[in-house]
């Protein structure tokens, strides 16, 4: 007689678990606590477990799906906080830039190009910049001498309403120390 305390059976993910065989349980009648099969019964067999891992064409085509649309509704926010994060970095750049001119030369530049090159102006210790870059939108950045402020004007074409000067959100940077944001 063989003793056998579980049989086995496939679980429905593909996993061997043990589990106990009720039906096949007998007792002696001097040890009745110790479990066994007649030997007319096969022994307990480990059935192999065919491999069933791996997605169906329609679990593909939903992941896929809720892939996409979570992209079409991040992107375009990621997007526009990258133009806005750069146009930020470019305004206190040139901000900056401004400043250092200042310091050199004792007067604030009335042009970005003053930056880039010498405008005969005594001290002049540049070029401040290499080159003026254009907002990630394309356009151009404002220099406003009365204000002493870098911005975006409200001109530039494709730039959000709310980033242009003067606006709620105004993309912008001050130059000189004591003067008005607004």
């Amino acid at each position: 007689m063989e003793f056998n305390h579980f049989a086995y059976h496939r679980h429905s993910v593909g996993i061997v678990q043990p589990t106990t065989d009720h039906a096949s349980r007998t007792t002696r009648n001097d040890d009745s606590h110790i479990p066994y099969r007649d030997s007319c019964q096969p022994a307990a067999t480990v059935q192999i477990v065919l491999s069933e891992r791996g997605l169906t064409l329609i679990q593909w085509i939903i992941c896929v799906a809720i892939v996409t649309v979570i992209g079409v509704f991040s992107i375009p926010k990621w997007l526009e906080y990258r133009r806005v994060s750069q146009a930020v970095i470019d305004t206190q750049m040139l901000a900056e830039a401004c400043r250092k001119y200042a310091r050199d030369t004792g007067e604030f530049p009335q042009r970005f190009e003053q930056l880039m090159q010498n405008p005969q102006v005594t001290g002049w210790r540049g070029p401040y910049l290499e080159s003026i870059p254009k907002t990630p939108w394309g356009g151009d950045y404002i220099l406003l001498t009365d204000k002493f402020k870098v911005a975006i004007p409200s001109s530039v074409q494709g730039v959000p309403e709310k980033y242009r000067l003067g606006q709620v959100a105004e993309i912008s940077a001050v130059y000189k120390e004591g003067a008005s944001w607004w």
